[in-house]
């Protein structure tokens, strides 16, 4: 593990672009910045997900959705926040659909379900849900690599 890093690499968000951020304007004024690995794998995964192909970070995005959910049902103290990230996943794979058919709609509809669900944070509807996004992140995943 990192404790400290001379030459911190943080990014932020600028309109739709990613630049150095804070933790490089701090260390070039000479300023020590501590990181933690968790910083590290956090900023990874970012950068994971940002320059990833659409499809393959529409996969990304589900498989993470549903570890927050079993995290969630693993963790009562801090289920509240895990689902709400699970929620977050939800609303960005909702509002990247291009609901042109019958199947995208549906599929709106099924992540808004879902997102109702999460809201009531209970077991058996979190149990629901992973019912739910198992086997569509199975698909989206069987389309991602198909030959």
């Amino acid at each position: 593990m990192i404790d400290t890093c001379l030459c911190a690499v943080s990014f932020e968000r600028f309109d739709g672009r990613w630049g150095y951020g804070e933790a490089d304007r701090m260390q070039d004024a000479g300023i020590m910045i501590k990181t933690t690995g968790n910083t590290i794998a956090r900023h990874y995964t970012e950068m994971q997900i940002t320059t990833a192909p659409l499809p393959k970070a529409i996969c990304m995005l589900h498989d993470k959705c549903i570890l927050y959910i079993h995290k969630a049902l693993e963790n009562p103290k801090h289920s509240r926040e895990l689902l709400n990230r699970s929620q977050n996943i939800l609303a960005q794979l909702q509002s990247s659909l291009q609901q042109k058919d019958s199947t995208s709609r549906s599929i709106f509809l099924l992540y808004d379900y879902c997102y109702v669900q999460l809201e009531q944070g209970t077991e058996s509807e979190c149990s629901n849900v992973l019912e739910i996004l198992h086997p569509l992140s199975d698909a989206f995943f069987d389309l991602v690599n198909q030959p």
